[in-house]
């Protein structure tokens, strides 16, 4: 095999190799504390480190979606983190990110065992046991190992701490410590998030950390209530069933007013939302219209706890009236608790008042 014609995604070796690699990343990301404490500018560690981030996330995420191709993200953090390194030793993460490009070689875990020896010497030694037992076959290295070690060698929270204190910025690092942390407690971030996290594209980097902090929380906004909305999208396809069931042959006027209510402030606003989520530009006023009809349910069952209402919202309640029989009202009230989350998260996600 060779990097240009395989990714490796056939072949088990690659799985193993590569998770070690993303490993030895995360390992070697907090003991760059020592460059930090250097005499630079806050400007010039943020750069720096930003990028030595930007550049561990993608390997990572490179490792663990083995059947995407992810060279062009390594290639871009590669180039970005090259780009903004001038003075810091950064070489274990470069070269764990130049691994991840393309088929994984023996060679270069054997590099990475080098650079670990003086810096890392737990970690050479880890990389050398997995590397003879993956060429012996004993390809036994699987996600769920991933354990970082004892405390000891995983300083994460002096580096933190110290990286905040000297660039001045809490907000910019705050998903990069959390994410990290995920790995040290091994209850690593959702892997579909750290996907699209590592799918931002070059020109949003290019902007800087401030920047990439609100971007990401965009994607978590959007990813939180995309999943949400299909909770309670199972939910929903119960109540219309049993609903129109209700109806039979009698057509029961009480029944087909209630139906009305459930297609018009529940289903409707529901499939709305899911279809503005995932579009590149949202609409805004049909998120809010969205989100005032769900709130309405909620005022109507003694459920909405978020202050004054709008107008708009008044009239959705209105229209609503005694409409809402006794099985949609009990169903509102049993799934509040999911539609105030769905009606907050929309609101926090495009500002809304």
């Amino acid at each position: 095999m060779n990097k240009e014609t395989s990714d490796g995604t056939d072949f088990p070796e690659q799985v193993a190799l590569k998770a070690i690699v993303a490993r030895a990343s995360l390992v070697a990301l907090p003991h760059y504390d020592d460059e930090i404490q250097q005499d630079y500018t806050a400007q010039h560690i943020t750069n720096v480190m930003f990028a030595c981030a930007r550049a561990t996330f993608v390997a990572v995420s490179s490792a663990y979606h083995l059947s995407e191709n992810f060279d062009q993200q390594c290639e871009s953090a590669l180039h970005f983190l090259n780009e903004n390194n001038t003075g810091f030793d950064v070489q274990i993460t470069q070269a764990s990110l130049q691994a991840q490009i393309g088929v994984c070689s023996h060679r270069e875990i054997l590099r990475l065992i080098s650079l670990f020896d003086e810096f890392l010497p737990f970690e050479a030694d880890f990389l050398n046991d997995h590397l003879r037992r993956i060429v012996r076959g004993q390809i036994d290295y699987k996600w769920d190992d991933l354990d970082l070690g004892p405390e000891g060698m995983s300083p994460s929270s002096f580096f933190w701490n110290e990286l905040i204190e000297v660039t001045e910025s809490a907000n910019i690092w705050s998903f990069w410590r959390e994410w990290y942390q995920g790995f040290l407690e091994r209850t690593p971030m959702d892997w579909e998030l750290q996907r699209r996290v590592a799918m931002i594209p070059d020109m949003d980097w290019e902007k800087g950390p401030e920047h990439i902090a609100q971007v990401i929380e965009d994607i978590r906004a959007r990813f939180a209530l995309e999943q949400r909305l299909a909770e309670l999208e199972s939910e929903i396809s119960t109540l219309t069933e049993r609903n129109r069931h209700s109806i039979g042959g009698n057509n029961p006027p009480e029944e087909i007013e209630q139906e009305e209510i459930i297609q018009g402030f529940l289903v409707e606003p529901v499939q709305e939302l899911q279809t503005q989520v995932l579009a590149e530009v949202p609409d805004k006023s049909r998120v809010r219209k969205a989100v005032e009809k769900l709130t309405a349910l909620l005022v109507v069952v003694g459920k909405w706890t978020g202050g004054k209402l709008d107008k708009a919202v008044d009239e959705c309640v209105k229209s609503i009236g005694k409409r809402a029989g006794d099985s949609l009202f009990a169903w509102v009230v049993l799934n509040s608790a999911a539609i105030t989350g769905i009606v907050s998260l929309a609101r926090t996600w495009l500002n809304l008042p």
